[in-house]
């Protein structure tokens, strides 16, 4: 038997309604199609193929394959931040990410872009410091500490 005519196509199996074609018009024997996984997110897709044979009889045929691996050559990323907030000791960057693995989801600036914000909070213990007219009296103090000099993610510099 030869396939006729049919459509081969997959979907993450979170959201089947994002149907991508990977071949409309499939003829033929042997292989129908390729699905390059170095272009998808990692996580589980259907795999469906809607064939007529030289016969007439149609079939659908759903298969399941889950995608993991980090080898992505064909992904695009990068992170923009809009806005650093200082404070003594704490900084906080508000940042957005465009991942060519996600195009196709929508969020609040656009296909692809997500939302992150992050702070780190590093500090020294108390230390002591005793004035030397009144040898009784104590103060304790907490002073932040700067990371460290290596470039903090996201080419952000420590404010200390």
């Amino acid at each position: 038997m030869t396939l006729a005519s049919g459509t081969l196509s997959y979907s993450p199996t979170t959201d089947i309604t994002q149907v991508h074609l990977l071949n409309a018009n499939t003829t033929g024997t042997g292989q129908v199609g390729v699905l390059d996984t170095t272009l998808l997110a990692n996580g589980s897709y259907w795999v469906e193929l809607y064939a007529t044979d030289s016969s007439g009889n149609t079939q659908n045929n759903l298969a399941m394959v889950k995608v993991i691996g980090d080898y992505k050559p064909g992904r695009v990323t990068t992170t923009v931040t809009d806005l650093l907030v200082p404070a003594p000791g704490l900084s906080i960057p508000i940042q957005r990410t465009y991942d060519s693995l996600v195009r196709s989801t929508s969020s609040d600036f656009g296909y692809g872009w997500t939302l992150a914000s992050t702070s780190s909070w590093r500090f020294r213990p108390p230390t002591m410091l005793r004035s030397p007219s009144t040898a009784s009296a104590a103060r304790f103090t907490s002073r932040p500490t700067c990371p460290d000099t290596n470039s903090p993610p996201g080419g952000l510099s420590p404010t200390c």
